[in-house]
């Protein structure tokens, strides 16, 4: 196991052992061609921004005690967060993590690919990165998840168009902590097996999670906040709804499904209807300890969701 250095400019021998000899972006992918289980690669922030010119499809494997990490750091190697995070304009490219158990964290990614500025892989691991597809074409997401398991941890992830978080073909999927915002969907789902947990979905133009034929998902403690359609769902099936903050307002509603089905069950959510005659839930049972309540959120039309009053513990998701 090794730990390699890269910077937008590159320096010195280029060998990627420290900062003076960082490897440029198009070395380090060179090298992860060959890298082997628990390398690390540290991305530094405080260079310019990197420049993707091409699909970056990584295909060694990691294992699940020696990930393959891409680590953005700042100025001084320590992990990066909010603007110190290392920038990649990708463009119309992508990362592809097709080799098992990448970790991805501390990155600032934007582009406009069509399939995704992140797609992860078997036993990927994506955590606090920012990622925003500003594509005007519709259906591009942000990440989008392909292979089983799948850990998407603590990001803020846009798509202007599209669906911040796009799970299409991998169970396994948990998804915590994360804050979807301004995209056509928050999160879209075509799979089972899902853990959503205390993840903020703010403002997204069509519905906030949708369920497209989905089964066997946890959907617990998330704020669902701006959106037309808190929960839209399409024939599924044993999904457990509890625990959530789930805002309508006039003609909105906080879950939609096609039908009804009694293997899906909810109760414990809050159906706060912020404006005007909306519908709290359409063919789902909200079960005998819904409440609907106004939370004291700080500023929720700005996405400020801080400062909730404690009315009930059992509703409030953070």
């Amino acid at each position: 196991m090794a730990t390699f250095h890269v910077t937008v400019a590159g320096g010195g021998d280029s060998s990627g052992d420290s900062k003076a000899n960082a490897f440029t972006l198009a070395e380090a992918i060179t090298d992860l061609a060959t890298t082997t289980a628990g390398d690390i690669y540290l991305f530094y922030g405080d260079g310019g921004a990197f420049t993707g010119v091409a699909n970056y499809t990584l295909s060694v494997d990691g294992s699940t005690t020696a990930r393959i990490t891409l680590r953005g750091v700042d100025a001084s190697g320590n992990p990066a967060s909010g603007g110190d995070r290392p920038v990649f304009n990708m463009g119309t490219y992508y990362f592809y993590f097709t080799g098992d158990y990448y970790l991805a964290e501390n990155l600032d990614l934007n582009g406009t690919a069509s399939s995704g500025c992140i797609l992860s892989g078997p036993g990927s691991h994506v955590r606090n990165c920012k990622v925003n597809n500003t594509s005007g074409t519709a259906g591009r997401p942000a990440i989008a998840t392909l292979s089983t398991p799948a850990y998407i941890e603590n990001n803020e992830l846009i798509s202007a168009q599209g669906n911040a978080l796009d799970i299409g073909s991998s169970d396994y999927v948990n998804v915590m902590w994360n804050y979807c915002h301004d995209s056509e969907w928050g999160i879209d789902v075509t799979s089972g097996f899902i853990t959503l947990a205390y993840n903020y979905i703010d403002t997204c133009d069509t519905a906030g999670l949708l369920i497209q034929s989905a089964d066997n998902m946890t959907i617990n403690h998330n704020t669902i906040y701006g959106c037309p359609i808190g929960i839209s769902g399409t024939n599924p099936t044993n999904i457990i709804i509890m625990n959530n903050q789930i805002e309508y307002g006039n003609t909105e509603t906080g879950i939609s499904f096609s039908t009804p089905h009694v293997t899906n069950i909810g109760d414990n959510n809050n159906y706060w209807e912020s404006a005007g005659s909306g519908t709290d839930a359409t063919n789902f049972t909200k079960g005998p300890n819904a409440t609907a309540k106004t939370p004291g959120y700080a500023d929720a039309p700005n996405g400020d969701f801080s400062g909730v009053d404690d009315f009930d513990a059992r509703v409030i998701a953070f």
